[in-house]
């Protein structure tokens, strides 16, 4: 995944941040160590005094003397380990401290992302998706097949049952779209359409989720968490605004649910237009959930945004009672 320049700069932050803590540590037991150990610190001398002339002696090509300092050097720090064992230090208590020993704290080995920084992005695209906290409870592991009967027959999908229908949505349509989410060619948009309590904020979280999981960004916005932001960074210029749009600009999906629910006028829907149609032209995924019918959105919002959510998204339909009263 490609972090946004906002989300880089915070985790290089935190590399930095990390550093100057070691580099702290590190300072302090190099006094503690010069203090109990006064010796020490001429035996440090000694070793820079060698390394000079070590490299001088590289540069010069005098491979003889090479030999003898690289002798003198070994055996000075030997006795250096041992003056650290004799006052009961550890005989690497003074090596450079790193919280991560393979890139060494930089995020990197080789020009590669270590292991590290794939673990802070994924930490970060949970913080930054406003989803972190309900993923921990809306999940394919706590999808609950006992809401979806038999018995409750789908007039619209040719007469199947509901918990028929969900298990080829679930696992041939949902699971068809994740792995798949990064080939360009398959459609990225899904719109998901049903009435409130069906599980479309649930479904959506199952593949908010999984996604995160395999290190790809997610933004999270109700409709009027969207609009609200829309707004702040258009009229009042908010900074935070203009943060969270960039977020959701950059992300690798963008979900709006609930739309339909909030107050919007011309400016907004301007706005939710340019978006909605940047995305489109970027291959930039959007997951967008509503209560109301495709024919009846061009009623609410200007023409050009239901024809561009009609024409290029996936429509699911969704059914059921309501699962918060089964609850």
């Amino acid at each position: 995944m490609t972090l946004s320049n906002i989300q880089y700069d915070e985790i290089m932050r935190h590399y930095g941040r990390v550093q100057n803590k070691n580099r702290r540590i590190h300072e302090r037991r190099i006094e503690e160590v010069y203090n109990r150990i006064p010796q020490y610190k001429e035996y440090e001398a000694q070793i820079r005094d060698i390394s000079v002339g070590r490299a001088r002696a590289l540069v010069n090509g005098c491979e003889a003397s090479l030999n003898d300092y690289k002798r003198q050097m070994k055996e000075l720090m030997e006795e250096e380990k041992e003056l650290l064992k004799g006052a009961g230090f550890e005989p690497d208590y003074l090596d450079d401290i790193y919280d991560c020993p393979y890139c060494k704290d930089t995020g990197y080995i080789n020009g590669e992302k270590c292991s590290c920084m794939k673990k802070l992005e994924i930490e970060l695209l949970y913080k930054q998706s406003y989803l972190a906290d309900v993923l921990e409870r809306e999940n394919f592991d706590t999808f609950n097949w006992n809401y979806f009967s038999e018995d409750y027959i789908i007039p619209e999908q040719g007469g199947i049952s509901l918990k028929a229908y969900m298990d080829k949505l679930v696992n041939v349509v949902i699971k068809d779209y994740i792995d798949n989410f990064d080939n360009k060619e398959a459609s990225s948009n899904l719109l998901l359409i049903g009435e409130s309590g069906v599980g479309k904020s649930f479904l959506i979280h199952c593949i908010a989720k999984r996604l995160m999981d395999s290190s790809h960004s997610v933004v999270y916005q109700t409709a009027e968490q969207f609009f609200e932001m829309l707004s702040g960074r258009i009229l009042r210029k908010d900074e935070d605004c203009e943060n969270r749009y960039e977020l959701a600009y950059e992300s690798d999906l963008l979900i709006i649910d609930d739309l339909g629910t909030e107050l919007n006028n011309s400016l907004t829907n301007s706005e939710l237009f340019n978006c909605i149609n940047d995305r489109l032209l970027r291959r930039k995924a959007v997951i967008i959930s509503t209560n109301l019918m495709p024919r009846d959105m061009q009623d609410i919002y200007s023409e050009r945004v239901a024809s561009r959510i009609v024409s290029n998204y996936k429509c699911i339909y969704m059914y059921g009672d309501d699962i918060r009263r089964k609850r």
